[in-house]
């Protein structure tokens, strides 16, 4: 009988080789070596969202909708386009205010959903609210729902495109919103990715993806050549650098290499977009010298 025999009324059922007095270092090292790497945690979106009461401006009524956590959201490296990445969660998702009663909504930035005037309130009111069913939105804005899908926050994204072009918003707001919805729809793509049975939704989300992209690259060139700076939050370096990566992937490298020589000879621009400046030109000229081999 083992020396430890009397654990089974435990349900223990201890090892009948055991040595009493091993050195516990080696036992430590035995653990380790037998144990498999767990599996990183994947955090739900859910903890990194709050609650945030709105006052709509359209209907005057109070709502509440999700809001990014400032302090949890952890930034990782952006993508070439400035599209923002973040640790376990794609914060653009929620990059919209949607009022659930009368249906204006516009991207989540105080000066794009608080700023309406009384003409622009009007056309929203005749327009979108009259026809507007809250059913349509209620399953987002449930008390227990506490994060967004991709076809939610799209669907929202197009309401506040739609909402821009009623009231008649300056053209970067409808461009950066295009552009917003090309972001979502290529993270949506990414989240297929790995789903070998998802490959056609996901080449579908990439064609609607270049297709907002498209408007958003016409968009932000006009809005360029009508308005002041900033725009939609940027400074014109970014801007001009934007637009340089949006050139460059749609296969206008000339358009590109004249963005980024602005931002590289300009005294006014930050390093940081002058680096990234400097790095895409690099790559682009890279690209070219590959074509012509």
């Amino acid at each position: 009988m083992s020396i430890l025999g009397g654990l089974e009324k435990f349900g223990i059922k201890a090892d009948e080789k055991i040595d009493l007095f091993e050195d516990p270092k080696k036992v430590t090292a035995k653990a380790a070596e037998s144990d498999t790497p767990a599996e990183p945690v994947k955090k739900s979106e859910s903890e990194f969202v709050l609650d945030k009461s709105l006052r709509c401006p359209v209907c005057d009524k109070v709502f509440k909708t999700l809001q990014p956590k400032s302090g949890r959201v952890k930034r990782l490296e952006s993508d070439r386009d400035l599209r923002p990445r973040c640790e376990g969660i794609d914060i653009m998702k929620y990059n919209v205010n949607c009022c659930p009663f009368c249906g204006y909504t516009a991207l989540s930035s105080s000066k794009y959903f608080e700023t309406i005037n009384a003409n622009q309130k009007k056309l929203v009111e005749e327009k979108i609210c009259k026809s507007f069913d809250p059913k349509s939105v209620a399953d987002a804005y449930k008390p227990d729902v506490r994060e967004w899908d991709y076809d939610t926050a799209i669907a929202l994204h197009q309401l506040s495109l739609y909402n821009a072009v009623v009231k008649g918003a300056k053209t970067s707001e409808k461009a950066y919103n295009c552009l917003v919805l090309a972001w979502l729809f290529r993270g949506k793509a990414e989240s297929l990715a790995k789903d070998p049975e998802a490959k056609d939704e996901a080449a579908k989300c990439k064609a609607q993806e270049a297709e907002y992209y498209k408007e958003a690259y016409e968009g932000m060139n006009k809005a360029v050549a009508t308005e002041n700076f900033p725009m939609a939050g940027m400074d014109q370096s970014t801007v001009d650098y934007l637009l340089a990566t949006m050139a460059f992937q749609m296969g206008d490298t000339s358009a590109a290499t004249r963005n980024l020589s602005r931002i590289i000879t300009s005294p006014a621009t930050n390093s940081k977009i002058k680096e990234k400046a400097r790095d895409l030109k690099d790559e682009i000229i890279a690209s070219i010298q590959k074509t012509q081999q």
